[in-house]
């Protein structure tokens, strides 16, 4: 979404709705006066060898949208050793040079967007249609706004960057869209975010986790560039099978009920994860001074969909989806969703297929909407 109303934006009146506090997505970051985490997507992108060794001709949008945020400065080298732990022993694994966002994806994200009429904290409730196009009602958790639901009006072109729009998409008469939106599998995660009392003794920054029932992947978030190296933050992510045996998609945030279940959530992740760094501390070739191990804080996350398990049919060469309605009045509306289930990629590459998505469904409506439309 972020890459799509970026490139719109240069020449087109875009609005850009989000739920979150902060615009990305899974490209986000929780920060706080403890830390900051990437929280969602674990890199920007992978250069692994054959990518390096492949031919400029096939070469894309968005392999070029990513090296002008490197020249930026946004997306910078990750450094330090990337390896899976097996039986709590650390052995190299090569997944090539990693880059990540820089302060952070959230820093990044805003800055991406200096030319949209951001709106934070704004949930999407619902579409209607007026004589002068679409309208969007929303919801917003601004501390000035109250909670109310909002609306606004005027659009022409509706962009759907997050699958679970499609839960108020059928409002704008795209049925058919809506419902290849749905039908995407998708597997839910549960991320843990933690400050640790002192370093671990380690050589490693990542780790992807071998046969381990709740974590496959943690990292020193504190490791990566512009970030406070004294904080010890780290990142654990679930593995797939304790996600689908966990994730409960009935709470909602900030009830009760939904407390006391992450909370739970983030213990039992907590004690995994201080198992797995001990164990490594343990095997690893280096002295440990100071005090055990400890975890200081911790909080764990739910993304119901992180990642998709198919790509959306109808979406394999355009690398999004499109559809028009046409209301009592004649008004036809277009309506696209873009994401990174619409491109095929592994768990490393779901930032770079969200991109390719969004300049994809920019290319198309720059090439058949007119200068005039509002997004």
């Amino acid at each position: 979404g972020v890459a799509c109303a970026r490139a719109l934006a240069a020449t087109r009146e875009v609005t850009l709705f989000d739920g979150g506090r902060a615009p990305g997505g899974r490209a986000s970051t929780r920060e706080g006066r403890r830390g900051a985490w990437e929280h969602g997507a674990r890199v920007v992108d992978v250069e692994r060898e054959r990518e390096r060794e492949r031919d400029d001709d096939d070469d894309d949008a968005a392999d070029a949208w990513m090296r002008d945020r490197a020249r930026e400065g946004a997306f910078v080298r990750w450094e330090g050793a990337v390896v899976a732990l097996r039986g709590g022993r650390a052995v190299k694994k090569r997944l090539g040079a990693r880059r990540t966002a820089t302060p952070s994806f959230g820093a990044v994200a805003k800055a991406l967007l200096e030319k949209v009429d951001l709106r934070a904290s704004a949930r999407v409730v619902g579409f209607d249609v007026d004589g002068a196009g679409v309208v969007v009602k929303y919801r917003s958790a601004a501390p000035d706004e109250g909670g109310e639901t909002r609306s606004m009006s005027g659009f022409d072109v509706v962009v759907l960057a997050d699958k679970n729009a499609a839960n108020v998409a059928d409002a704008l008469g795209v049925e058919e869209l809506a419902r290849a939106m749905r039908e995407v599998p998708s597997v839910p995660s549960l991320v843990l975010m933690v400050t640790l009392n002192r370093a671990p003794a380690i050589e490693f920054v990542g780790a992807e986790i071998e046969n381990d029932d709740a974590l496959s992947w943690i990292s020193n978030e504190s490791s990566k560039p512009s970030r406070r190296r004294d904080a010890n933050c780290w990142v654990a992510h679930s593995t797939d099978a304790y996600a689908r045996a966990k994730v409960n998609l009935d709470t909602r945030p900030g009830t009760r009920e939904h407390d006391a279940w992450m909370d739970a959530v983030a213990n039992e992740m907590s004690e995994s994860l201080l198992r797995i760094l001990r164990e490594a501390e343990a095997n690893a070739d280096v002295d440990v001074d100071g005090a055990p191990l400890e975890i200081t804080y911790a909080r764990a996350h739910r993304w119901g969909a992180a990642f998709p398990a198919a790509v959306a049919a109808g979406a394999e060469k355009s690398k999004f989806l499109r559809a028009t309605s046409t209301s009592p009045t004649g008004r036809v509306t277009t309506v696209y969703a873009v994401g990174d289930y619409c491109v095929e990629h592994d768990r490393f590459g779901g930032f770079r297929a969200a991109v390719a998505s969004g300049l994809a469904c920019a290319e198309d409506i720059l090439a058949t909407k007119s200068a005039r439309s509002k997004l």
